[in-house]
């Protein structure tokens, strides 16, 4: 007599069962036979790409790291990569560990502390976005399950020395193209997606990237205060200066630390897979952003530079400047005098920036960039927050405005799409907001306002979301424009939002 259990089960019915489980049974399912794997794959790439969000604010880190765990894998999931992100410096070791636990270590993971996050609430179930005065202990989890990109974490040493500054980020950019060459035929990332170390300067970074760096591939993220990565074969891993200053504080002695770890920066890298599975389609990635800073003035030309270093990854730009068109040298305290004149009142008692035009010459050609510094003083000099000015740059001021982003704003939804107007079959499966922590309800008039915003414009597509003090964004170059170069890739009171599609 034939045993019930022996008689077999449609693979249509078996697919349905198997897609209904959470995570973690649907994990241990596609390891029971050939037969069960190759159901279970068909049934991820049947569904298509996914991002999942998940926000979980608890006394205890650990509560809120685990309730975030079980909301992103309530459902069949295989992350090709997590992001998370915490409130509390204490509590990242901790979140990143237990991530990782229930990731497993072939998943690239970067775990990172910020101002504030966006994602699925834990209790109302709804995207909010929960800024970092009204966090206790919380999380804000990100996994992405992206058939037909590879993901690779690439780190950027700190270079402890200026002299090593240029060899250390060329090396960092050619393992980028490495990485992507190794598994596809394209020669640029799909996207990249990247964390900077708060004091660390990575303008020159940015701009070797942009000038390297096919112009159709996005950049996004932010300057969080610390972060710790690791990746998906397990070679490596690490944390930032700052993470590594605040463990030396704890151990009261440099030499019990290891400098070795020491980055500045790390990039998750999406590349496209040479050979795709059957039936997957392609996933790309829009980049749009809203600037909320506002040119003020006159143009101004450095006429003298000099910078200050103020520790090993941090520094200073010290300058006065001559206004366009007169021979007259103005110290710091002239040209704040000249911008207090110049600006309105409303304006008076903000945060001041310079843009700055930067042309330099490299060998047969000319290069044109662009690069917004914070004014830290206002003196006897000017001084700005980083490096990379020199004599005869031209630049003016710049505050935040609120119009100037709602303006803006507007425009970077139409050129992010709705998507079915980028094409029939495409369709969005994802969002990420990279924001600034100084947009908030004082500035916006409402609370979680570009937030909300993306939510409008994108009914039903999963949001995660990210506030920092100092954004990172490199538009894809359009090809009818060229004039819309050149661009600041670190930005101030800017949102950058990153729209995940897919054509099956």
């Amino acid at each position: 007599m034939t045993s019930s259990s022996s008689i077999p089960i449609h693979d249509d019915l078996l697919e349905m069962v198997l897609s209904a489980l959470p995570a973690a049974d649907f994990a241990r399912a596609s390891c029971v036979s050939r037969s069960w794997r190759r159901l279970c794959d068909r049934a991820l790439h049947r569904r298509g790409p996914r991002l999942v969000s998940y926000v979980s604010v608890k006394p205890n880190i650990k509560d809120a790291v685990l309730e975030a765990i079980d909301g992103v894998f309530s459902e069949p999931m295989r992350p090709h990569f997590a992001i998370a992100c915490i409130d509390g410096t204490d509590g990242l070791e901790i979140a990143h560990s237990l991530v990782r636990a229930k990731l497993g270590g072939n998943v690239p993971l970067i775990t990172c502390k910020n101002l504030g996050f966006t994602g699925c609430d834990s209790v109302s179930k709804e995207v909010k976005e929960i800024p970092y005065v009204e966090v206790g202990h919380g999380i804000l989890l990100i996994v992405g399950f992206l058939p037909g990109l590879n993901v690779d974490v690439i780190p950027l040493l700190n270079a402890k020395k200026e002299a090593l500054r240029e060899t250390v980020v060329d090396s960092f950019i050619n393992e980028i193209k490495s990485c992507t060459g190794l598994v596809s035929d394209h020669a640029f990332p799909t996207g990249v997606i990247m964390f900077s170390d708060f004091n660390a300067d990575i303008r020159f970074m940015l701009e070797q990237m942009d000038q390297s760096l096919n112009g159709g591939t996005p950049i996004a993220g932010g300057k969080t205060e610390c972060f710790i990565f690791s990746n998906g074969d397990g070679s490596r891993s690490g944390g930032s200066v700052s993470l590594l200053s605040l463990e030396q504080r704890r151990l009261r002695n440099r030499r019990q630390a290891n400098q070795s770890d020491a980055f500045d920066a790390v990039a998750l890298v999406f590349a496209r897979h040479r050979i795709r599975p059957h039936g997957v389609g392609e996933i790309h990635f829009n980049l749009a952003l809203s600037s909320g800073l506002l040119p003020i003035g006159s143009m101004y030309k450095a006429s003298s530079v000099r910078v200050i270093n103020n520790g090993p990854c941090r520094c200073t730009t010290r300058l006065t400047a001559r206004r366009e068109g007169s021979s007259l040298e103005l110290d710091g305290e002239r040209l704040m005098l000249d911008f207090v004149n110049e600006v309105e009142s409303a304006h008076l008692n903000t945060d001041i920036y310079i843009g700055v035009t930067k042309e330099r010459k490299q060998l047969t050609q000319s290069n044109t960039s662009f690069a917004i510094h914070e004014v830290i003083c206002n003196d006897e000099h000017l001084d700005v927050n980083g490096r990379g000015i020199h004599t005869g740059d031209t630049f003016c001021f710049y505050t935040p405005d609120s119009e100037t982003a709602l303006t803006s704003r507007s425009k970077a939804f139409e050129k992010l799409g709705p998507p079915e107007h980028r094409g029939t079959n495409i369709q969005a499966f994802g969002g990420l907001i990279f924001g600034c922590c100084g947009r908030d309800r004082y500035f916006l008039g409402e609370a979680a306002s570009d937030c909300m915003a993306f939510v409008e414009k994108f009914p039903g597509v999963p949001l995660g979301g990210m506030l920092f003090c100092g954004e990172i964004a490199r538009r894809p170059v359009d090809g009818e424009n060229p004039l819309c170069r050149p661009q600041s890739l670190l930005n101030f009171y800017t949102t950058v939002y990153l729209l995940m599609s897919y054509a099956p």
